[in-house]
């Protein structure tokens, strides 16, 4: 399944959507001179963690956020992902100077990947409903249906900062990649994004 598919689907426009992730942590401000990086490479969250992650796709939902409503798919992280996030979190957490009440207090956290957000509720509603529709139904194209149950998968943890893509660990190579190594690499699928910095 390709998410630009559904984008068009529903006419989704650039500023309406991220490039697929899930965010495990995140958005937060560190204290001056803390390095997100350096931080998780002292911890055992990423040494412990498998070559890749994956999460298991659920229900569509509809949430609140700051600038509006957001269209997206549950997703229930698969044991090395789960275990992966707690450790990034755990390390991270005591070096915050303001983060969301989400990661105050673990288990509050909706995973998700986002389909489109800062929408009107209505718009957000029409597309919560195209998304829910039953397989077979014809008003839905054939990928919608095949949402639920699927899996996503990801070799990569990336860092945001400032909303763009900064760094990633590439879970393979063992080793963080630059901005412009992860633009020369070929796309995944679904990249699940860690920290938002």
């Amino acid at each position: 399944m390709c998410m630009s598919d559904l984008a068009a689907y529903f006419h989704l426009g650039e500023h309406e959507r991220h490039a697929p992730h899930i965010t495990l942590l995140g958005p937060f401000r560190l204290f001056a001179g803390c390095d997100p990086v350096s931080i998780i490479n002292n911890c055992q969250a990423l040494e412990d963690t498998l070559h890749s992650v994956r999460a298991t796709l659920g229900a569509p939902l509809m949430l609140r956020g700051r600038k509006g409503f957001a269209v997206v798919i549950s997703a229930e992280p698969q044991h090395a992902l789960s275990r992966c996030a707690a450790g990034i979190r755990k390390c991270l957490l005591p070096h915050f100077l303001d983060g969301t009440w989400i990661d105050s207090t673990p288990g509050t956290r909706i995973y998700h990947i986002s389909i489109a957000f800062g929408l009107h509720r209505t718009r957000a509603e029409l597309i919560l409903h195209g998304l829910e529709q039953r397989p077979g139904c014809s008003e839905v194209p054939p990928l919608v249906s095949r949402l639920p149950g699927g899996i996503a998968s990801s070799s990569r943890i990336a860092v945001i900062r400032r909303g763009a893509l900064w760094m990633a660990f590439d879970l393979h190579m063992r080793r963080w990649l630059s901005r412009g190594e992860i633009f020369r690499k070929s796309v995944e699928r679904f990249p699940l994004n860690s920290p938002t910095a």
